[in-house]
């Protein structure tokens, strides 16, 4: 049940809705929970939600899990470019995944803005002062899981 909860907290700290509900590949909810694993991995190597986990939290704070709509045509395909291996998606805002993302790079790109690096450190700092705030919720569930 804790681990529910910090699951809830963390996407309702650094995760947006988006405007639109389009299914592309940024919203894929595969996609989202690899990168939430990935960020929390950075805190503890042994963390890691089931997929089915993300997804349920995500709908618990009002997100919508949406799949791909109708049957698949070949010219559905070459016409729209539909992604055919992705059955499910998030309607977030995409930039709150990619700057999640962004927090594991050790260096920035030099064409970034300062905007977007300032955005970036803020992030990593919140990361860090969300873990030291919430990680007594989850380190002993995983910890006995693994026993």
């Amino acid at each position: 049940m804790s681990k529910y909860i910090f699951l809830k907290n963390f996407i309702i700290q650094f995760y947006k809705k988006g405007v639109n509900k389009r299914r592309t590949q940024e919203r894929s909810a595969h996609k989202i929970a690899y990168t939430i694993n990935l960020s929390l991995r950075t805190f503890d190597k042994k963390i890691e939600f089931e997929n089915k986990e993300i997804f349920k939290a995500f709908e618990k704070c009002g997100y919508t899990l949406m799949t791909s709509e109708g049957e698949f045509t070949w010219e559905r395909f070459h016409s729209n470019h539909t992604l055919v291996t992705i059955d499910k998606f998030l309607n977030i805002d995409v930039q709150s995944n990619k700057d999640l993302r962004s927090t594991r790079l050790k260096s920035y790109s030099p064409k970034w803005s300062n905007d977007s690096k300032n955005r970036i450190d803020k992030l990593k700092m919140d990361l860090e002062k969300f873990w030291d705030e919430n990680k007594h919720l989850i380190t002993g569930s995983f910890l006995n899981n693994n026993c």
